[in-house]
């Protein structure tokens, strides 16, 4: 680990580690419908790498600053490390969309209802081998984009809690004057896989 390197967040340098890695897995800068399979092979083999040379202890922080990290952030370190990789404009926005939202994946996979105080990793959740890293990656392109507005509804979303099989969970904020912020950050939009379902949670 470099002196910059052990300046910045572990989670960033976890971060920037694999996403160079699938950057330069596509040299003919072909990545076939943006297939999670085609994605996790580098990413998981770069990740796990570094997290074995890192201490328990180390590893440990570098998932919990990704679980805190916020969408934005991690586009930006996508879009540092994929800025020479061989792929189409078109090929590098998708990426970096779909990697936007590891830490959400992250903080799913992460989040226990004992953890009071937010994601705290403890040591048996520390991915056991270079497959088990796959779980950290989403399970798909995000149905939506933060800031995409709910039609027929006053709310606009923010960041995206977690998938499933069926429908992803958004945090969104109310877009009337006059609203309630610690309000509108309790407000949850759900959405199947088609789009035809909607739920908002209103309680604070």
């Amino acid at each position: 680990m470099s002196s910059s390197e052990a300046r910045e967040p572990l989670g960033e340098t976890f971060l920037k580690v694999a996403f160079r890695a699938i950057g330069a897995a596509f040299p003919g800068g072909a990545i076939v419908e943006m297939a999670v399979e085609q994605l996790a092979g580098p990413f998981c083999r770069a990740g796990w790498a570094w997290l074995q040379a890192a201490p328990p202890a180390q590893r440990q922080a570098a998932l919990g600053d990704v679980a805190s990290m916020t969408p934005q952030r991690a586009a930006e370190l996508a879009r540092l490390e994929l800025q020479g990789a061989k792929l189409s404009e078109n090929t590098k926005r998708l990426l970096i969309d779909y990697l936007a939202y590891i830490p959400a994946r992250t903080r799913q996979r992460l989040c226990r209802f004992d953890d009071v105080a937010g994601v705290n990793t403890l040591l048996s959740q520390l991915p056991m081998n270079e497959q088990s890293l796959a779980q950290y990656l989403p399970l798909r392109m995000p149905a939506f984009r933060a800031g995409h507005r709910i039609p027929h509804h006053d709310f606009q979303l923010e960041a995206l809690f977690g998938q499933g099989g069926f429908g992803e969970v958004w945090r969104a904020a109310s877009t009337r004057a006059g609203s309630t912020p610690g309000r509108s950050r309790q407000n949850l939009y759900e959405t199947d896989r088609l789009g035809s379902r909607v739920a908002i949670d209103c309680d604070s």
